[in-house]
Formats: C-alpha cells, sequence, structure tokens
C-alpha cells in the first residue's frame, strides 16, 4: 500500500517545516509528499524541495484546484490531503494506513485539535471534522476518480469531496486519527465570530432574561475576538490589562452594582452576559497550560 501526501501550499515558510519533520520520518518507501504551491513569494517551495517533496507551481490556483492537481499527479493508491500547517502525532501513519486494511472502507478521517490546546479552538476543530476537513482527509484514489474531484473553489472543496466520497463506500472517522494546527487563523475565527453574531440576534429576538442574557454573552464575545484580532490592548497607567481581567471587574462590578439595586431591572440580564461573554472568549481562546 503506498501513500501520496498532497499539500496545497501559499507562502508557508514559517509552518512547512514543522508538517514535514513530523511526516516524512513515517513515511515508508513508495510513499511521496506532493506540494501544489499556488505562486509563494516567500521560501516555501525550496523548503519543500530541500524535503525531497515533489513540487508543482500552479500560480494563483485556488486550494480545490491545488488539491486536485495533487491527487492526479499522485502514484500512491491511497492519499493523505493535509495542510502545511497541519502536525501529525507519532504513528499516525501506521494508524491510517491500517484503517485502509479493509476493502469495503474508501476514506478516512478524524479529529483536528487545537495545536495551543485551548478548548473553544479544539471543540471548533473536532466538530467540524466530522463533515470532512482536507487538513486531515484520506481516500482511495481510485475512488476519487470516480468523483467529479475537489471543486476549483478556496472554501469547503473538502467537505463536497467527503460527501461524495460518502456515495460510494464505507467512511471511517476515526477519533484515534488526530492532527493538530493552530486553529485560530482567520479562516477558523469566522465561525466564532458567526455563532457570537448569531447569539446577538437571537438574544435580540427574544425578550426574556434568557434572550437578555444571551444577546450579552454573544456581544461580548464578539467584541473580545474583533479587538484581538485588531490588536486593540487597553493600558492604565502603561500596564496592560487583558480582556480576561476586563471582565472578571466587569463581572464583579455587575454583582457590587445588583446587590446594592443599582443595576436597573432591564439591563440585569444582558449585563451579566456581557461581562461572562468577554470572559468566555478567554476561556475558549487561550491556552490551557
Amino acid at each position: 500500500m503506498r501513500l501520496s501526501v498532497v499539500i496545497p501550499t501559499l507562502n508557508e515558510e514559517e509552518h512547512l517545516p514543522a508538517c514535514l519533520e513530523s511526516l516524512i520520518p513515517q513515511l515508508e518507501l513508495g510513499d511521496e509528499v506532493i506540494v501544489v504551491d499556488g505562486g509563494s513569494i516567500d521560501r516555501t517551495v525550496e523548503i519543500a524541495s530541500s524535503y525531497g517533496c515533489r513540487v508543482y507551481v500552479l500560480e494563483g490556483s485556488s486550494i480545490g484546484a491545488a488539491r486536485d492537481y495533487g491527487v492526479r499527479m499522485a502514484s500512491g493508491d491511497i492519499i493523505l490531503s493535509t495542510d502545511a500547517d497541519v502536525v501529525f502525532p507519532e504513528g499516525y501513519v501506521v494508524r491510517l494506513k491500517g484503517a485502509f486494511s479493509d476493502p469495503s472502507v474508501v476514506a478516512v478521517t478524524g479529529p483536528v485539535y487545537d495545536l495551543k490546546g485551548r478548548l473553544g479552538y479544539t471543540a471548533l476543530g473536532a466538530g467540524a471534522s466530522l463533515f470532512g476537513l482536507g487538513c486531515n482527509m484520506a481516500f482511495r484514489r481510485e475512488a476519487y476518480l470516480s468523483t467529479s474531484g475537489y471543486p476549483d473553489a478556496s472554501y469547503a472543496e473538502d467537505v463536497a469531496l467527503w460527501r461524495e466520497l460518502s456515495s460510494l463506500g464505507r467512511t471511517v472517522y476515526d477519533l484515534k486519527l488526530s492532527v493538530y494546527m493552530d486553529i485560530s487563523s482567520p479562516y477558523w475565527n469566522l465561525p466564532l465570530k458567526i455563532l457570537s453574531s448569531g447569539a446577538m440576534l437571537l438574544g435580540g429576538q427574544y425578550w426574556g432574561d434568557l434572550g437578555k442574557a444571551i444577546a450579552g454573552m454573544g456581544a461580548g464575545m464578539l467584541a473580545s475576538q474583533l479587538a484581538s484580532e485588531m490588536g486593540l490592548r487597553l493600558e492604565v497607567g502603561g500596564i496592560h490589562i487583558h480582556h480576561s481581567v476586563l471582565g472578571f471587574l466587569m463581572f464583579l462590578s455587575t454583582v457590587v452594582a445588583d446587590a446594592l439595586g443599582k443595576l436597573p431591572d432591564e439591563y440585569r440580564f444582558l449585563a451579566y452576559g456581557l461581562s461572562l461573554g468577554v470572559l468566555g472568549h478567554h476561556a475558549i481562546t487561550e491556552p490551557t497550560d
């Protein structure tokens, strides 16, 4: 059983070495790594070549087109689709090949965990991987050629393929076939912002106390995320105040104001929700160690 690993890249000199160093020692004779580059202006192509990868340059190509080209250029009968910022744990390739020892299996995937151990991002990655993610998906090349292939797109191209593969035979979700990556990228942060905005809208439509609390939490989480992405910092006397400290102070002041009867009833649950949203953002996005 020969494995071909396909990695689309674009200016990945920072991440690619760690990916290849975690992967290549696990490969066997006859396996290969194919890098399809979209026109990097950094050292990505040079780095890939130095690790012995087969490199193709498709300048301006979408992720879907790059993945598709790599599969069609591959010589292996099993294709592993991944990304340049993925890190593979020891024993990954052995377990992956073992999953295909069953001839009825056409495709295999597993969870994607946050490299920095942040609870919220880990939950997001593990949940999204149920639908088949291109950073941790393997399939039989023969099965792939029976589908319409990856669409020429840079979003959800992996989910579209997984849906087609699922119609051809057995697909497997292996909880122990996990990979790691830094999930706090603009691509991954989009769902977090959508969920926060949705909470605000849901709370706005439900005018009970629960709705106000939900709206407040959504607002607190969204504001924290946007502030983080824009690099906004709160400083008092030259000292940086982390947003988790701000959230705690907001919650404490809300409790005190409520206890003193200074918090209007119509704002009580909104205020509690807002402070909990700021604290919640810290809890799900900060490293656990």
